[in-house]
C-alpha cells in the first residue's frame, strides 16, 4: 500500500508530505485546494509525460517520491530481478525528478531506471480510478481479479499461468509441426513430379550439344548440300575436276621418270593424292545421300531441346 507521498515544487505545491494509514483514506477539500494536483503528481510516478510548465519555481527541479509497503507480487519481484532493479523486502521507494531543462529522471529504491521500467513497476503498485470507472465492476475479468486478490490466489494464478503458457507453447509447436508436415508432403509431391519429368525425358550426357548440332544441320540442309555438291564438282563431278587433272599430271610425271631420276617417285605420290581425293569424294557423296530436308525430324529435335531447356531453367542448371 501507499505509505507516504512527498511532493515539492510541483504546480501550486511548494512542499507537501502526506502519510497514509492502513485501510481507507479520504482526502477532501474545496475546488482548487490541490486534490487533482496531487493525483497529477502521483501520475508522474506511474510514468506519465513530464512538463516543465508544471514547475512551481522554473529554476528548481520538482521531486515526487512515494513509499510503498505491501506483501510483494511475485510477478513484480521477478521483473525487478530480471532487470537488475534494487529490491527491498520491507518497502519500495519510487521517485521522479523533473529538471528545469526538461530532463526527467526516475528512480526505484534509489537506483536510476528508464521510464519504461518505472511504468512497469508502478503499475503493480498503484491504480488510479476516475469518474465513471465504476463500470469496471460489471466486467467479469475485473471481478475475477478482485476475488483472486481477496482469496490470495497469487501462487495458484502463477502456477496456472506457467501451465497455460506451457500449453500455449505446446499448441503452437503442434500447429507449426503439422504445418511443416503438410509442407513436407506438398514438397514431396512436387519433387516427385520433377523426378517424373526427368525420368520421362531421360537426358543423356552430351545429348544437348549433339541435338544443337543436329538442329543447326537440319535447319540449314539446303545450304549444306549446296556446299557438298560444289566440293564434289571440284573434286570429281565437274567437267574439269581435280581427279582428272591429277590423272593428267600422273601421265606427264611418268614420262619424266624415264629421263629424271629425281622424278621417279612423283607418279606414286600423285596416285596417293588421287586415292585420298577419291575417298573424300565418296565420303561427301555419302553425306549428300544421308541429308534430307525433313521438317518432322527438325520439329522433333526442336521439341526435345525445348524440354531440356525448360528443365534446365526449372532446376537452375
Amino acid at each position: 500500500m501507499l505509505r507516504t507521498l512527498q511532493i515539492s515544487n510541483y504546480a501550486l505545491i511548494e512542499k507537501l508530505n502526506l502519510d497514509f494509514e492502513p485501510g481507507f483514506n479520504i482526502i477532501t477539500g474545496e475546488t482548487g485546494a490541490g486534490k487533482s494536483i496531487m493525483l497529477g503528481a502521483l501520475s508522474l510516478i506511474l510514468g506519465e509525460r513530464a512538463d516543465t510548465k508544471s514547475l512551481r519555481n522554473p529554476e528548481q527541479k520538482a521531486i515526487i517520491e512515494a513509499r510503498f509497503t505491501s506483501p510483494w507480487n511475485s510477478a513484480l519481484l521477478q521483473y525487478c530481478r530480471e532487470n537488475d532493479i534494487e529490491w527491498f523486502d520491507d518497502e519500495c521507494i519510487v521517485r521522479r525528478e523533473i529538471s528545469p531543462n526538461s530532463r526527467s529522471r526516475a528512480f526505484i529504491n534509489d537506483s536510476p531506471v528508464t521510464l519504461e521500467h518505472l511504468q512497469n513497476v508502478a503499475k503493480h503498485l498503484v491504480d488510479i480510478h476516475s469518474q465513471h470507472q465504476n463500470q469496471l465492476l460489471a466486467s467479469p475479468h475485473f471481478q475475477l481479479q478482485i476475488i483472486d486478490s481477496i482469496a490470495g490466489n497469487s501462487s495458484l494464478l502463477n502456477e496456472y499461468l506457467l501451465q497455460y503458457n506451457s500449453y500455449r507453447k505446446a499448441l503452437r509447436k503442434f500447429h507449426e509441426t503439422r504445418k511443416a508436415i503438410q509442407q513436407a508432403a506438398s514438397d514431396q509431391e512436387y519433387t516427385r513430379f520433377l523426378l517424373t519429368q526427368l525420368e520421362e525425358l531421360a537426358p543423356q550426357p552430351g545429348e544437348q550439344i549433339q541435338l544443337e548440332r543436329q538442329r543447326e544441320l537440319l535447319a540449314n540442309v539446303s545450304e549444306v548440300k549446296e556446299h557438298i555438291n560444289n566440293a564434289l564438282m571440284a573434286i570429281s563431278d565437274g567437267d574439269s575436276n581435280a581427279l582428272q587433272l591429277i590423272g593428267a599430271a600422273t601421265s606427264h610425271t611418268e614420262e619424266l621418270a624415264g629421263v629424271l631420276t629425281e622424278a621417279e617417285q612423283l607418279p606414286e605420290r600423285l596416285e596417293s593424292v588421287r586415292i585420298e581425293l577419291q575417298d573424300i569424294a565418296e565420303t561427301l557423296s555419302s553425306f549428300d545421300s544421308a541429308l534430307s530436308a525433313d521438317p518432322d525430324e527438325l520439329e522433333a529435335v526442336e521439341n526435345r531441346l525445348n524440354r531440356i531447356y525448360e528443365l534446365e531453367h526449372r532446376h537452375n542448371v
